[in-house]
């Protein structure tokens, strides 16, 4: 049986990856600001085919969004990640929280070593346009297409 499955990149610059596990996905920049978040959110969970069930991962964040970044930054980059899960939460939605270091290893592309973070995320967007030629995909969806392609697979353990 397929699962309508839905991948979030929480990030300020993050996307989200939805479509049924048998298919190709759909993919999108996270809207901005509480309120289109929301209007995405029910946007995409309504394209869901009926009686097909509805499973939804979001990357685990955590509080560090990088050495010598305000603190602004970090509040705004856990402000998106509190949005969704609260708007899941109301939605009845219980996602599944998969931390980044867990997703990528899935990939089989090696860890970020001494790559700058720049040089990282270029080599997750060339991954995920390799894997999902037809799609336009950019730094903002890629890892939410990354997610959603290893979850539609096997499905990594919850820590």
């Amino acid at each position: 049986m397929s699962t309508f499955l839905l991948a979030f990149d929480p990030g300020a610059s993050g996307g989200v990856a939805f479509g049924l596990d048998t298919g190709e996905p759909g993919i999108e920049k996270l809207a901005d600001g509480p309120y289109n978040i929301a209007k995405q959110l029910h946007r995409i969970i309504s394209s869901a085919p009926e009686n097909v069930p509805v499973r939804t991962v979001i990357e685990l964040v955590g509080g560090f969004a990088g050495r010598g970044l305000p603190g602004s930054m970090m509040f705004n980059f856990g402000a998106s990640y509190g949005t969704l899960l609260g708007m899941m939460a109301v939605l009845g939605i219980s996602p599944q929280k998969v931390p980044p270091q867990v997703w990528q290893r899935k990939l089989g592309i090696g860890t970020r070593g001494a790559l700058s973070k720049t040089e990282w995320k270029n080599k997750l967007k060339a991954t995920a346009a390799l894997l999902y030629p037809k799609l336009k995909v950019t730094l903002a969806t890629a890892d939410a297409l990354l997610l959603w392609h290893i979850q539609k697979q096997t499905p990594c353990p919850t820590p």
